[in-house]
């Protein structure tokens, strides 16, 4: 291999060295590591999870959570929710103790002939008859934790959990099998979920925010599987592709958090994977990653994603999540995103009574984890290592599509739960590959029995193909300890609303394309019908934050924009300004994504709760593939967009 920087020789380097030097400082900082919970929690404890940063104003970007920052958070909430916390506690202590056994689970299954990656499962898919899962630890020290752990199914066994850490609660090294959630969306992620089996990592990052603006931080280095179809200098290399990424996570003001992940598949076999050639591509992508003609060949295969999430402060709190990512750049800048996709995420932990609703919808263009240099795909043994949806498809086959999930969670008498999934993926046709909607539901039940708990599971589904499958589960799972079922409970914050805007825009399209000496053209402005929806809090005397979502049809298609950042200054009584910003999908010929942001004004209380709002809106270079007269995809030339116009509308605040 090229230039010296080798996996694991290089990582151990550099992670022995850190090692040393966080061991050292170690006794300086206020508080040692902290360990973390896991990411596959069962739906009660990921539910109580979720109610309790609700219930403290901590909106999560990234998992697994480290257990230092759920003590932060109930030292905010457990004071007006007690029987939360003390449910919680229960299956809390254990993550606290010197050593403790974690937690363990077994499963098996009855299924038919079908084989579909099952999602979010550790690469498990619905024909395996078996899973069994361990976890433990010991902490010889406030600034050492060392943890024990398996994951295994039919024909696959990864040591998840096992896992050396040393440092600080602003400085904490993990070496080991740690699995990474990059995403503030509870069932989809674009760039790490756990679609695919743990990756050996090292890594560097912070268990509890930094300076008041709660700034958090992640950096790391994985080992990815060996793969024989790397190309490099005109034939083909075999080895194992390194993975580089960061993230980085502020909250600006409480209730609101905004975050940007960037990752790097690289190197493998006689690649250049060296830290200069890195960090050049990984910090410089449109100069010296992306393919132009006259320049060298890329150096890796990298994506990127902004992220929000947003806590509406009701008397049913609300979780509102948006991410917006791309697979490369766009229009010949490094901020523009290429290849681009979206997801929105709403989660009400307690609808109603005991019920809780989750739902998610994630959409993407082509090339998502297919590329030219890694001809298997971002993929590690052989599943994705984002979206869930993406593994619902040919292999390796860069498609667009769209993924929807729906879940609703029903905690019953005496710890008992009920617990739906709705999913399903609809990928694009306009290749040789005709794809049909694919869908799946899934049922589980579930008791608790003494320090288990018990249930099954039944999922049956259509995949892409047409075929159906059937799977029937038992499991245990030990040392759950929720035999409570306490969701806190909250008043609504003053000035907290949920709203809706019904009213006229004036909109007109610029359209172009990339290619040098193309045509270019605008639409002729027209008015059609505008709505949105949407929360908002205050964060300060005259300020208010908030998210929408917004429905138009402009030049005969539809726009759909997600504000992720909807800011409000109150002037006065009656006057107020806005400004927002986000991502907007336009419904071309395949859809087009791009950076979608405006300001306005806003004339509130004509008649109590109604407002009205007048406000310009620029959709820039929103891109999209185009298709030949039969409906095929043409070429790898985008189309931009460029939407221009106002709203005019009237909006009702409840």
């Amino acid at each position: 291999m090229r230039n010296g920087f080798r996996w694991p020789r290089a990582a151990v380097r550099i992670s022995g060295a850190a090692l040393l030097g966080l061991w050292l400082a170690g006794p300086i900082g206020a508080r040692g590591v902290s360990a973390y919970l896991p990411i596959d929690l069962s739906p009660l404890q990921a539910r109580q999870l979720d109610m309790l940063f609700a219930l403290a104003d901590q909106p999560i970007l990234r998992r697994p959570i480290p257990v230092a920052l759920v003590e932060e958070a109930m030292s905010r909430a457990c004071p007006d929710n007690p029987g939360l916390c003390e449910s919680m506690q229960r299956w809390l202590r254990r993550y606290v103790a010197p050593a403790a056994v974690t937690g363990f689970a077994l499963e098996g299954a009855l299924s038919d002939d079908g084989s579909v990656p099952l999602p979010n499962r550790h690469g498990e898919r619905s024909d395996d008859h078996w899973q069994l899962s361990a976890a433990a630890q010991w902490q010889p020290s406030p600034y050492l934790l060392l943890g024990a752990g398996v994951i295994a199914h039919q024909g696959e066994t990864t040591p998840t959990g096992t896992l050396l850490s040393a440092g600080g609660e602003y400085a904490q090294l993990d070496v080991g099998f740690r699995d990474r959630w990059l995403s503030p969306l509870r069932d989809s992620a674009f760039l790490m979920s756990t679609q695919a089996a743990t990756m050996p990592s090292a890594s560097l990052s912070n268990s509890r925010p930094i300076s008041r603006a709660r700034v958090s931080y992640e950096f790391f280095l994985s080992r990815m599987s060996r793969s024989d179809s790397i190309w490099d200098e005109g034939q083909f290399t075999s080895g194992h592709p390194l993975l580089a990424g960061m993230h980085l996570g502020i909250e600006p003001a409480r209730g609101w958090s905004l975050g940007l992940t960037r990752q790097m598949q690289f190197g493998g076999g006689t690649r250049d994977s060296s830290p200069r050639s890195l960090l050049k591509a990984f910090f410089r992508p449109n100069h010296y990653d992306n393919f132009r003609p006259g320049r060298p060949p890329e150096f890796g295969n990298q994506q990127a994603a902004w992220s929000s999430s947003f806590v509406y402060p009701g008397a049913v709190p609300v979780i509102v999540s948006m991410e917006f990512a791309g697979e490369d750049t766009a229009h010949g800048t490094s901020g523009r995103l290429g290849n681009a996709g979206a997801s929105l995420g709403v989660y009400v932990p307690r609808l109603w009574r005991n019920l809780g609703l989750r739902y998610e919808i994630s959409e993407w263009q082509n090339d998502w984890y297919t590329h030219g240099t890694y001809r298997d795909g971002l993929v590690h043994q052989g599943d994705v290592i984002g979206l869930w949806g993406a593994d619902w498809r040919a292999p390796g086959h860069g498609i667009g599509a769209r993924s929807q999930s729906l879940a609703l969670q029903w905690d019953l008498r005496g710890g008992t739960s009920l617990d739906l999934i709705f999913r399903t993926v609809q990928n694009q046709n306009y290749t040789a590959i005709h794809y049909r909607r694919a869908s799946e539901l899934g049922a589980q039940y579930s008791m608790p029995m003494g320090t288990l708990r018990a249930g099954a599971e039944l999922t049956a589904g259509r995949d892409v193909f047409g075929d159906n499958y059937i799977r029937l589960a038992a499991f245990a799972r030990g040392l759950d300890g929720s035999g409570g079922s306490a969701l806190g409970t909250r008043n609504a914050e003053p000035g907290a609303s949920m709203f809706v805007d019904a009213g006229v825009a004036l909109s007109k399209v610029h359209t172009s394309r990339d290619t040098p000496g193309s045509p270019s053209s605008t639409s002729a402005a027209r008015i059609a019908p505008h709505l949105g929806i949407g929360v908002r809090r205050a964060v300060s005397s005259r300020s208010d934050l908030g998210a929408r979502v917004e429905l138009d049809r402009i030049d005969e298609h539809s726009l759909v924009a997600l504000r992720a950042f909807d800011y409000r200054l109150r002037l006065t009584n009656r006057l107020a300004l806005t400004a927002f910003a986000g991502a907007a999908r336009y419904d071309a010929q395949t859809p087009a994504y791009g950076y979608y942001g405006g300001a306005g004004v806003q004339w509130r209380d004509i008649r109590p709760r109604w407002d009205v709002n007048l406000d310009l809106r620029y959709g820039d270079k929103l891109a999209h593939d185009e298709l030949d007269s039969s409906g095929m995809l043409l070429g790898n030339s985008d189309v931009f967009s460029d939407v221009m116009g106002a709203t005019l509308s009237l909006s009702r605040r409840f």
